[in-house]
């Protein structure tokens, strides 16, 4: 199995904080196959967020929460993945929303290209969800934003569908960039900053 997401390059807007304003930032997506989703990958602000986040997979036919697991951020500007403590398989053709809660910090690239393909992830035109607080992110951006949120999907090695795995990173050389969850490790890898 090898861990894929959806690679959106940097953010426009690396480092956007709204005081007092708690946010779920989500992608709105689904798969051409049915594969587990392991966790979410998030491209954290500079300056990281304080206090708990929370990455959350929900399906969107019925707004249920699937999967989702706290996390504290050690690294600001990184490239963070949370893992879930279980898989969640997600059925071909079927919308669910990845998503992150950011208690007073967060990225965005708005006005993005959508939609957005990184085989066998799809992400829609209609993207750039979002809630104000910890909960299901129903309300569209209004300006194409993206959060550079991603699920994070095992796809199996060599099963002949063509599809070619591409590895989730897991760290920059010679940083170490790690975070903590309730006994879990977090993956957080450098990104190098593109205008």
């Amino acid at each position: 199995m090898a861990e894929f997401a959806f690679i959106f390059g940097g953010p426009a807007l690396p480092d956007l904080e709204d005081p007092g304003q708690d946010y779920t930032l989500a992608v709105d997506f689904a798969t051409n196959l049915s594969l587990p989703c392991v966790g979410v990958q998030w491209r954290v602000p500079d300056t990281a967020p304080t206090g708990t986040c929370t990455a959350a997979l929900w399906r969107v036919s019925d707004q249920v929460l699937l999967a989702s697991k706290t996390f504290t951020v050690g690294v600001g500007g990184a490239l963070l993945t949370v893992s879930f403590d279980a898989a969640v398989t997600v059925v071909a053709g079927t919308n669910y929303r990845a998503g992150v809660y950011t208690p007073n910090r967060y990225v965005a690239t708005t006005n993005f290209d959508w939609p957005h393909t990184d085989d066998p992830l799809v992400a829609g035109a209609d993207n750039g969800w979002l809630a104000t607080e910890l909960a299901f992110p129903g309300v569209e951006s209004g300006n194409a934003a993206n959060y550079h949120v991603s699920p994070v999907v095992d796809i199996p090695s060599g099963d002949g569908d063509g599809v070619g795995p591409r590895r989730v990173s897991r760290s920059a050389p010679g940083r170490d960039t790690s975070a903590r969850t309730a006994g879990r490790h977090v993956h957080q890898t450098s990104l190098g900053r593109s205008p």
